[in-house]
């Protein structure tokens, strides 16, 4: 978390950047498609974490739990999340500062692409969920949109979905159901 936090520069014009008719519309595509795989949550959940909460579009679409904690390294988002009223922590997704076993339901929606070692990810949400756990995560596979982002400043970090299925399995989280939109594959695996 040294030097320039690009996502704190980001973070002054992210939503109206989001709020793009195009943009816009594959979002709502998103949106749609994550909470019909919350749909599968049949459990009531305990601790919730968020991770790379970014500007906070996903306070709505989370489920409720005892307690919801809201996780991002940028410290311009963190300050948008603060003002959202949201408990809110500031840290790196590849090394996080809870227990073992500390969350029922932990989500990583828009992140994955940003994130070069993916395995650092999956190792600490399998450290950090709990047994029997769900895990809902977002992926840009290779593609013209992905591509496009790439050209347009974002640093995206691909990944094809089996690939990402196998390092899921290979930590022993089981696949619950899955979606996609033109951007983004969604995911909602069991640990």
């Amino acid at each position: 978390m040294r030097g320039l936090d690009l996502w704190s520069l980001k973070s002054k014009t992210y939503r109206a950047g989001r709020s793009l008719p195009l943009v816009r519309r594959i979002l709502d595509t998103e949106v749609r498609n994550l909470k019909a795989l919350l749909c599968d949550i049949e459990v009531p959940l305990d601790g919730i974490l968020d991770i790379g909460s970014g500007s906070g579009s996903t306070l709505d679409i989370l489920p409720k739990g005892k307690f919801r904690i809201f996780m991002d390294r940028s410290t311009g988002m963190t300050r948008t999340l603060r003002q959202m009223h949201a408990y809110v922590v500031r840290a790196d997704a590849q090394s996080m500062p809870f227990r073992e076993g500390s969350f029922s339901f932990v989500a990583a929606v828009g992140l994955t692409e940003y994130i070069r070692e993916k395995d650092r990810l999956v190792d600490e949400v399998e450290r950090v969920i709990l047994p029997g756990g769900f895990f809902l995560s977002t992926i840009s596979p290779p593609g013209l949109l992905n591509s496009l982002r790439n050209l347009m400043g974002h640093r995206i970090h691909s990944i094809r979905r089996g690939v990402w299925k196998r390092l899921l399995s290979s930590r022993g989280f089981r696949i619950q159901s899955e979606c996609k939109s033109m951007v983004q594959a969604q995911f909602l695996y069991k640990s």
